[in-house]
């Protein structure tokens, strides 16, 4: 590789062009064409330090086309209006503190259905719910 180098530093013409008081030879193009060749403690880069996330206690997948499992629907004639999140993996009350939490909501509004493993949220709350667990990092 050394030699590749030398021979792409200082080809013989380029030798045989330079003015005759100064001497180049392929020791010195060597050493110039070393310094220009920034080394690998130069190029490598340290990440900041990130802040130590703490992750939550639970998981919420997402579908196949890798959206997440966030519906809205409307029962009792569309007067009933839900959001049900899907796909709950670990400790669903810890997300139902999380959501009440974050989205301001009263007790008897959220719920979790303990056959299914879905949260039930009263109203058509699923563009609030989605932006909160992409914060989330879901």
């Amino acid at each position: 590789m050394l030699l590749t180098l030398l021979r792409t530093a200082a080809p013989a013409r380029r030798l045989a062009t330079q003015p005759a008081g100064c001497l180049r030879t392929l020791t010195t193009a060597a050493s110039e064409l070393a310094a220009q060749i920034p080394s690998k403690a130069a190029t490598t880069t340290t990440k900041a330090a990130a802040k130590p996330t703490v992750k939550p206690p639970y998981l919420v997948g997402r579908t196949p086309s890798n959206n997440l499992a966030v519906y809205q629907l409307a029962k009792r004639g569309g007067n009933y209006k839900l959001t049900v999140v899907k796909k709950i993996d670990g400790d669903k009350q810890a997300l139902k503190r999380d959501i009440m939490q974050e989205l301001g909501l009263e007790e008897d509004k959220v719920r979790v259905k303990t056959v299914t493993g879905h949260l039930e949220l009263r109203g058509h709350l699923a563009p609030r719910v989605t932006e909160f667990l992409e914060s989330k990092g879901f």
